[in-house]
């Protein structure tokens, strides 16, 4: 995920399109290294809202997720050539 720069640090909020792949999951929330919250993202495409009141820092922030789970397309389905470990499709993220 690419560096999240800002030079409104008064920004409150983190904001993502997303579904799972094949079965939902956890996706737990860091910003600079710090845990700001978790979702339960679903197998169908929802906007989900994380409070960072005061979670960034001025100029470059960096956003790391960690997902609960993943799956392999070629593990699942026999007709399947794809081995690429697959968790979460995102549509977009921004702050707010």
């Amino acid at each position: 995920m690419d560096p999240l720069k800002t030079n409104d640090i008064d920004k409150q909020k983190l904001t993502f399109e997303a579904l799972s792949f094949y079965q939902p999951q956890k996706v737990k929330v860091y910003i600079n290294k710090k845990y700001v919250g978790e979702e339960e993202v679903s197998i169908e495409k929802n906007r989900y809202i994380i409070d960072i009141n005061g979670k960034l820092d001025q100029g470059i922030n960096t956003v790391y997720l960690v997902f609960s789970k993943s799956f392999v397309p070629a593990e699942l389905w026999s007709h399947d050539k794809d081995t690429r470990d697959l968790a979460v499709k995102f549509f977009n993220m921004k702050v707010e």
